[in-house]
């Protein structure tokens, strides 16, 4: 069923889509727009995934080296604390009874806490209750405030002297760091007896080093622990201590992020140390000893009230130890590494890196918002270049579309204007000028020919025209003659070499009919003329001294002589409406805009045909009008002549009342001064007249004889 149509032309269903058109520079811009944030989206999802992906990857590289950097630092706390433990056991001799004796190591006590400062300590106890501890107070400020640790102070010997089991003598002395000494002093309290310790007891049962769990020290109230050994002479131990502080802050030193967290845990899930300070509170004194000393029994990881901590306890309670994975605790998800830490704690000690998630992709995050907000900007000033370059192709598009509105109107005396730096709508424009100039040229033709009603100067005008079109040097028209046998010259006219027959010259034109029947006689080839009428189609000659297959001896002497060179050669047959052809419209050499001689172009010839179209049409016209002129006035003469029969007296007057009537006229038409010297005929008003002087008697053919006698 067809759409219903409504008084504007358009059916519904055009007016439907007229409603959803899109102006061009919305269009251009919508489509701009939408690339670029298509593109935009794919280039910044593609950059963060891949930012994420590589700060996951370096996350894990990260958290491997924080590992193995943990791993060495905890080494470099413990092996060098071996060492020395091994080391002093070993060298301590059993004569070296006294504290005088024993101060003698002080150089070397010294230097290896100068070296290793995560040592709290060195100390020994011996089987008659001596003690003999070296420290640095200025390690730490909770030992220095302990011990009254004066200013300058660099090292403290604490010394406990032992006859028969009874206290003899209890010092406190301090040196700087030239191991001269400051001060000395009692030492307060004296009862602390080294062989009631558990490192003292664990050591003397075996060859070995050993080590504690951790236990608040004795001085300074400090959570470590110590390790110990056995002198070779079997007098006593000799011991190192490690503070928990140390092993913490070490781990805290290693964290990846302000929220990463590092910890240590033995086997059943204690905490070794941790990058978090515990709280007092969180220290749980296990018993107490003959001394009055405390074993600390740290808290278990899964007993803090972190879910971060209890997630991962869970973990190790699976008996997973090494790797890495990633876990939700706390609202948040966590990136944890385990690794085996080397200690000389009996059972596994694992080193735990947590790392928020979101902190390590923060700086992909970063860039991330960084490219939207740059993307954003950039999207913003496309969008602004996009309307702007959408704008100026929309408005030379509105202008040609404007233009191609006159065109439809027919409005073609403005040239087109519209011009466009885009090269394609540039070239549209001139096309459409080309085109409006091209429409408009033809229909000025058309209306000339169409009011023309001299056929020579009919004639002139089609062949000046296609010479105009095609940029030819001339021309030539030919008329099919009344017994269709062959052609004749009626015109023919070349601007270069000044040649002009027929038409309005008033030269006649000096050339024979060519014949439509048979071929030339002299080259057995068609002659191009009888050729263009036969096939009924335009014949073109590129360089009509070539090969070509047509005899053109005739277009030779019609268009040569006087050292004229023919190039190119254009034969365009001239059909009527009833598609006989009537005539032909012949050019040579058509020129370039250097005026040299070039092919005709094929994108004119068309414009050619159909002004010949037009012109033949016209011509058609012209001989129907003349035909019929001659049949209205052989009538007439008819009539005239029946009338100058009716009587003797009449005989001759009506065809001698045409003549006088002309002559009449023809004086008052030439007259230059008088009461007629402004009076002047047309040449309709001369047909009028030639008309009205046969016709003055028509009346008589029905007046009796007798009456026209009388």
């Amino acid at each position: 069923m067809n759409a219903t149509s409504s008084s504007d032309g358009l059916t519904g269903d055009d007016r439907a889509a007229s409603r959803v058109r899109v102006p061009l520079h919305l269009t251009l811009a919508a489509v701009f727009v939408t690339v670029l944030i298509g593109f935009g989206t794919v280039i910044i999802a593609f950059g963060y995934f891949e930012n994420r992906r590589v700060a996951l990857l370096g996350a894990e590289a990260l958290m491997e080296r924080v590992s193995a950097h943990a791993e060495t630092k905890i080494e470099q706390m413990i092996t060098p604390a071996r060492g020395l433990v091994d080391m002093y056991s070993r060298s301590l001799a059993a004569e070296m009874t006294s504290t005088e004796d024993r101060l003698e190591s002080l150089g070397v006590l010294a230097e290896a806490l100068r070296l290793q400062p995560a040592i709290a300590s060195v100390f020994m106890g011996s089987k008659d209750g001596d003690f003999f501890l070296f420290r640095s107070p200025d390690h730490s400020t909770v030992a220095a405030a302990r011990l009254g640790a004066p200013a300058g102070s660099r090292f403290a010997v604490q010394s406990i002297e032992r006859e028969a089991g009874v206290v003899v003598r209890g010092e406190l002395l301090f040196y700087d760091d030239d191991l001269a000494l400051l001060s000395s002093g009692p030492l307060e309290p004296v009862d602390f007896d080294p062989r009631q310790r558990e490192w003292y007891r664990d050591a003397l049962a075996t060859d070995q080093q050993i080590s504690t769990d951790f236990y608040r020290f004795f001085t300074t109230g400090e959570v470590g622990f110590t390790m110990a050994r056995q002198m070779a002479s079997g007098n006593g131990v000799v011991g190192v201590d490690l503070t928990l502080s140390d092993l913490s802050s070490g781990l805290a030193a290693q964290r990846i992020t302000p929220s990463s967290r590092i910890v240590v845990v033995d086997d059943a899930g204690r905490i070794v140390a941790m990058s978090e300070r515990l709280a007092e509170d969180q220290l749980r004194e296990r018993g107490g000893g003959p001394t009055g000393d405390e074993t600390i029994e740290m808290p278990r990881l899964s007993a803090l009230d972190d879910p971060v901590y209890q997630e991962l306890a869970a973990r190790l309670a699976t008996g997973e130890r090494t790797g890495s994975f990633e876990y939700s605790a706390g609202g948040a998800t966590w990136i944890a590494s385990l690794t085996l830490m080397p200690t000389q704690r009996r059972g596994d000690v694992v080193l735990a890196t947590l790392i928020p998630h979101d902190e390590i992709l923060a700086h992909a995050d970063e860039v991330r918002n960084r490219s939207i907000v740059i993307s954003l900007l950039l999207l913003a000033v496309a969008v602004a270049v996009a309307l702007w370059i959408s704008h100026n192709i929309s408005r030379s598009m509105r202008g040609l579309a404007r233009e191609a509105e006159q065109i439809r109107r027919f409005k073609l005396q403005t040239p087109v204007a519209t011009r466009s730096r885009i090269d394609e709508v540039d070239e549209l424009g001139r096309t459409m000028s080309v085109m409006k100039d091209s429409l408009n040229q033809f229909f000025e033709i058309s209306r000339s020919l169409s009011a023309e009603k001299d056929p020579r100067r009919l004639l002139e005008m089609i062949l000046r025209e296609a010479c105009t079109v095609s940029h030819a040097d001339g021309g030539a028209v030919q008329i099919v003659t009344e017994d269709e046998a062959s052609l004749e010259v009626a015109m023919l006219e070349n601007t270069v070499t000044g040649a002009h027959f027929g038409g309005t010259s008033g030269q006649p034109v000096p050339f024979e009919p060519v014949s439509l029947n048979g071929d030339s006689a002299s080259t057995g080839s068609p002659n191009v003329d009888a050729a263009t009428v036969r096939r009924a189609e335009t014949i073109s000659i590129d360089d009509i001294e070539g090969r070509h297959g047509f005899d053109v001896s005739r277009v030779r002497n019609r268009f040569g002589g006087d050292g004229y060179q023919l190039r190119s050669f254009l034969s365009i047959p001239l059909a009527d409406q009833k598609g006989e052809i009537v005539g032909l419209l012949q050019l040579v050499n058509a020129r370039d805009a250097a005026g040299h001689p070039q092919p005709f172009d094929p994108d004119v010839v068309p414009l050619i045909e159909a002004l010949s179209s037009d012109a033949a049409v016209t011509l058609d016209l012209r001989r129907m009008l003349k035909a019929q002129k001659d049949l209205l006035e052989s009538f007439i003469h008819v009539v005239a002549g029946a009338i100058d029969a009716k009587s003797p007296y009449t005989h001759g007057h009506c065809q001698r009342v045409p003549v006088l009537a002309r002559m009449l006229a023809q004086v008052a038409h030439d007259a230059d001064d008088g009461p007629l010297r402004d009076y002047t005929m047309t040449e309709d008003d001369w047909y009028e007249l030639h008309i009205a002087s046969w016709l003055h008697d028509c009346g008589k053919v029905t007046t009796p004889e007798y009456v026209v006698d009388k």
